[in-house]
C-alpha cells in the first residue's frame, strides 16, 4: 500500500506539472466564424481605420454579421490605449486590431488580454501623396534596409523587449528612445537627399551606332576607363565591312563588359535583339534577347529577370581567403569546406557553376587603422586586390561598406556580453517557500489552526480527560504529521473527529504534489543571479573587464564611437594586444578570469560549447548583427550571389542549411548528465541541519527535564523511608528500655 501511494503521488504530481506548464487557455471562441456564433461578445474596432471600412461597406455576408455585434460608431476610439482599456473595463468586448498594435502597447494595459487569430494577414506600411514622385526612391532604400539586416535590428529595439524590462514593468520613456528616433530622423534626411540625387542623376540609357572600324576601336578606347555596369546600352552595328565579324564573334572583350552589364546588339539590318555581357575578362557572351519589329515592338525570348537568364558562371574561379577559427566554417574530414558559410557556399557553386580556390588563411576579420590608412585581415586582402571572396562570418558596418561588397545577410545574431557562470547560488534561501504565493501559505496555515481548534473543541465536547494544552500540543503534532504524509497513532471512532482528519489528509496530499510541480516548475526555469543584465547595468557595476576579438567591428563600434556609453566601455577594455584573436583563447580567457567579460555574438558559444573548459552564461546586451560574406567593391558577381541567396531563402535552402549546425540533436542532449554541483543543494542541506540541531537541542531539554523531576521524585520518596528508619530505631530502643526495665528489677531481687 506504501508504494502504490508512492508512485500514485509521484503520477499525480508529474500530471499536475504538465498541467501547469501546458498554458491551456480555456476560450469562448477560437475564430470569427466561432465569435459571431457564441454572439455574447460585442465587437470594437478604431475609428477612421481600415477594420472599420471592411465591415461597415461590405457586402459580404458574414461581415455583415459581424457588423451587427459591433458597439455603436460614437464609441468607437481613436487611441489605442483607450480602446484596449475599453476591453479591460467590459469583460464581453473584443477589439478587431492587428497583433503588432498590441505589442507596442502592451505595458500600458492594464489588464492580461489573450489574443486570438482570425486568419487574416494584414500588411502595414507608411502612406505617400498620390503619384509622388519621391515613392519609388523610398521603397527601393526600404528594400535595401530589408536586404542588409536594418528593418529587422529596427524591429528589434520596439518588439523583443529585454529581460529587465519584463520583470520590472517599466514604461518607457520619450528620453530613452529618443537617441533612436534622432538616427532614424537622420537616416530618412540622408536617404532623402540621396534620392534627390538619384532623381537628378537617373540611369543613363546610351544608344551607339558604330558605322565604321575606326568608330568600333574609338568605343572599344572609350568604353577601357568607363564603368559599363553603370548605364544601359543599344549597340547598333551599321557597318559592313569587319563589322559582322565583331557583332556575331567579337575578338575577347573589346567593350570592356562586365557580368551585370546591360547592353542590347544590332547587327545591319536584322530584327534580332542579342545581350552582350562578360564573364571572364577575356571574352564576351552573347545571348539571343528578343525580336525588334516595327509591326509589333520588341518580343522578349528570354526571361524578364537579369539573373534568371544569367546563372551560369561557367566554371569561373574565385579566389577565396578565409578567417581561421571562424565559428561558422571549418574544413571537414574529407577536405571540403563546411559549416553554414561553407555549405552556403557551395550550394551556390553548384548553382551558379563556378569554383572557387583558398588563397590565403588570415586571423583578423578585418579592421581599419586610420594612422596607416590601410585594412587589416580579411578585409585588407579584398581591399587590395588579392581575393574576390571571403567565406567567413562578417559584421555590416558603414566603414566596410566603403571598402568591400556585401553578400545578402545569412545570420542574424543578437550581441552578448559572456561571463563565467558567478559563484552564487543558483538556488536561492527562499526558493523553497516562493513556489506558492504569501496568500496560498497565510491560507494553509489558516486552515490548518481553524482544524486544530476545531479538533479542541470536538474532543471537550466528547470529554477527554486532558486538558487543553495538551490537548492542542498534540494536535499541533498531528497535524503537522499529517502535512508531512504521516499518519496518525490512533484513528478517532468518531465521526465528528474523523471528517477533520480526512479533510486535513487530503489538503495535504494535494497541496504537497501542487508544492512539488510549482517547485520542480520554479527550479526548472534557470534563474541566474547575474551581476548584470545590459551594457547600462555592466558599466554601473564597474568590477568587470571587457573584451572583443581583435580585428572585428564590435573592436571598431567602440574605438570609434562617440557615444558616450561606448567610450565608458572602452575605458574598462584590456589592452589591445591582449585582445584575443580565436575564439576560444577568448573564451579561455573567461575562464581564467572571473572579472572579464566578451562581448560578441550571441550564436558563438553554440559552436563552441563541448570545448570551453568552464561554464559561461551569455546576457542579451546589444543590438541584432547581421552576419554576411563580403566580395570585393564593386564586385560584378555581388548581385546573382545576392539574388540566388534570396531564392534559397525563399523556398527554404538556407534554413536547411542552417538546421543542420543550431538544432542539436536529441541524443546529444539526453547523453550529457551533468553531476549536481554542492552548492546547488547547500541550502536543503543547512535546513535539514537546522532540524537535526534543533531535535537534538530539544532532546537535551527533555532529558535534562527529565532528570530533574526523577531527582525530585527520588528525593520524595527518599523522606518516608528515613522517618521509617527513625521510627525502628526509635521503637527499637523503646523495646530495649522496657526489657532492661523489666530485667533490673528481678536481678535486684535474687541479689539480696
Amino acid at each position: 500500500m506504501i508504494l502504490l501511494a508512492v508512485v500514485l503521488s509521484a503520477a499525480y504530481s508529474a500530471a499536475l506539472i504538465s498541467f501547469l506548464t501546458s498554458g491551456t487557455t480555456v476560450l469562448p471562441f477560437r475564430s470569427l466564424k466561432g465569435f459571431v456564433e457564441d454572439g455574447t461578445y460585442q465587437l470594437s474596432v478604431f475609428r477612421g481605420s481600415a477594420d472599420y471600412d471592411m465591415f461597415a461597406y461590405s457586402q459580404h455576408p458574414f461581415e455583415k454579421k459581424l457588423m451587427k455585434l459591433m458597439i455603436e460608431k460614437k464609441k468607437l476610439t481613436s487611441n489605442i490605449v483607450d480602446g484596449f482599456k475599453k476591453v479591460c473595463d467590459n469583460r464581453k468586448l473584443a477589439i478587431y486590431t492587428s497583433e503588432e498594435v498590441q505589442k507596442i502597447t502592451n505595458l500600458k494595459i492594464t489588464c492580461n488580454l489573450v489574443a486570438i487569430d482570425t486568419g487574416r494577414v494584414d500588411n502595414l506600411a507608411m502612406i505617400l501623396s498620390k503619384n509622388n514622385p519621391f515613392t519609388d526612391v523610398i521603397n527601393f532604400h526600404l528594400q535595401k534596409f530589408i536586404d542588409n539586416g536594418m528593418i529587422n535590428r529596427l524591429k528589434d529595439t520596439t518588439f523583443k523587449k529585454k529581460l529587465n524590462d519584463v520583470m520590472k514593468h517599466k514604461p518607457v520613456r520619450i528620453n530613452n528612445v529618443m537617441s533612436l528616433i534622432f538616427f532614424i530622423q537622420t537616416g530618412i534626411i540622408l536617404k532623402l537627399q540621396e534620392s534627390l540625387y538619384y532623381v537628378r542623376q537617373t540611369r543613363p540609357h546610351y544608344i551607339a551606332v558604330l558605322s565604321s572600324y575606326k568608330a568600333i576601336n574609338e568605343f572599344s578606347l572609350a568604353t577601357n576607363n568607363f564603368d559599363m555596369s553603370f548605364a544601359t546600352w543599344l549597340v547598333i552595328f551599321a557597318y559592313k565591312g569587319h563589322g559582322s565579324d565583331y557583332c556575331y564573334n567579337p575578338p575577347g572583350n573589346i567593350f570592356h563588359l562586365k557580368f551585370n552589364t546591360n547592353m542590347l546588339v544590332r547587327c545591319g539590318r536584322e530584327n534580332i535583339l542579342r545581350e552582350w555581357y562578360s564573364i571572364d575578362s577575356n571574352r564576351t557572351e552573347i545571348n539571343d534577347f528578343a525580336t525588334w519589329s516595327s509591326e509589333k515592338g520588341i518580343i522578349k525570348m528570354v526571361p524578364d529577370s537579369l539573373y534568371d537568364r544569367r546563372y551560369n558562371l561557367q566554371g569561373l574561379t574565385m579566389k577565396a581567403v578565409i578567417v581561421q577559427d571562424s565559428p561558422f566554417i571549418n574544413i571537414n574530414k574529407e577536405g571540403e569546406i563546411d559549416g553554414v558559410f561553407g555549405r552556403i557556399l557551395r550550394e551556390l557553386c553548384v548553382t551558379l557553376n563556378f569554383t572557387f580556390n583558398i588563397v590565403s588563411e588570415v586571423e583578423e576579420y578585418g579592421s581599419w587603422n586610420p594612422k596607416e590608412k590601410t585594412w587589416s585581415g580579411a578585409v585588407g586582402e579584398l581591399y587590395a586586390g588579392r581575393a574576390d571572396i571571403s567565406i567567413s562570418d562578417f559584421s555590416i558596418t558603414s566603414a566596410r561598406f566603403n571598402a568591400v561588397d556585401f553578400t545578402f545577410p545569412l545570420l542574424i545574431s543578437r550581441n552578448c556580453l559572456y561571463i563565467q557562470e558567478p559563484h552564487i547560488f543558483a538556488i536561492q534561501w527562499s526558493s523553497y517557500f516562493l513556489a506558492f504565493s504569501h496568500s496560498v501559505w497565510i491560507a494553509m496555515f489558516g486552515i490548518s489552526i481553524f482544524v486544530m481548534i476545531s479538533l479542541i473543541f470536538f474532543k471537550i465536547k466528547n470529554r477527554t480527560d486532558r486538558n487543553i494544552g495538551y490537548l492542542l500540543s498534540d494536535n499541533i503534532l498531528e497535524i503537522w504529521g499529517i502535512l508531512c504524509q504521516q499518519g496518525l497513532p490512533d484513528f478517532p471512532e468518531r465521526l465528528s473527529l474523523r471528517i477533520p482528519y480526512i479533510s486535513i489528509f487530503f489538503m495535504a496530499s494535494v497541496l504537497l504534489a501542487a508544492y512539488s510541480a510549482a517547485f520542480i516548475s520554479f527550479l526548472t526555469t534557470g534563474i541566474h543571479t547575474l551581476p548584470f543584465r545590459s551594457l547600462e547595468t555592466f558599466v554601473e557595476d564597474g568590477t568587470y573587464q571587457l573584451a572583443v576579438f581583435r580585428g572585428t567591428a564590435d573592436y571598431e563600434v567602440f574605438t570609434n564611437s562617440k557615444n558616450p556609453l561606448a567610450k565608458e566601455m572602452i575605458k574598462m577594455m584590456i589592452k589591445e594586444e591582449e585582445l584575443p584573436l580565436t575564439l576560444l583563447e577568448g573564451f579561455q580567457k573567461i575562464c581564467e578570469n572571473r572579472k572579464l567579460a566578451s562581448y560578441t555574438y550571441c550564436r558563438m558559444k553554440k559552436s563552441l560549447s563541448p570545448e570551453i573548459p568552464c561554464k559561461v552564461i551569455a546576457i542579451n546586451a546589444g543590438p541584432a548583427d547581421s552576419l554576411s560574406m563580403i566580395l570585393s567593391k564593386h564586385n560584378p558577381f555581388t548581385g546573382v550571389i545576392n539574388f540566388h541567396l534570396q531564392k534559397f531563402v525563399n523556398n527554404g535552402v538556407m534554413q536547411r542549411l542552417k538546421d543542420r549546425d543550431f538544432q542539436k540533436k536529441f541524443n546529444d542532449i539526453t547523453n550529457y548528465h551533468g553531476p549536481v554541483p554542492i552548492t546547488s543543494v547547500i541550502s536543503l542541506i543547512f535546513f535539514i541541519q537546522i532540524g537535526i540541531t534543533l531535535s537534538i537541542f530539544i532532546l537535551i531539554i527533555e532529558k535534562c527535564i527529565f532528570a530533574r523531576k526523577n531527582k525530585k521524585r527520588l528525593i520524595i520518596d527518599r523522606i518516608p523511608s528515613i522517618e521509617s528508619l527513625e521510627f525502628d530505631m526509635k521503637r527499637k530502643k523503646n523495646v530495649k528500655n522496657i526489657v532492661n526495665y523489666h530485667a533490673t528489677p528481678k536481678c535486684q531481687h535474687l541479689k539480696y
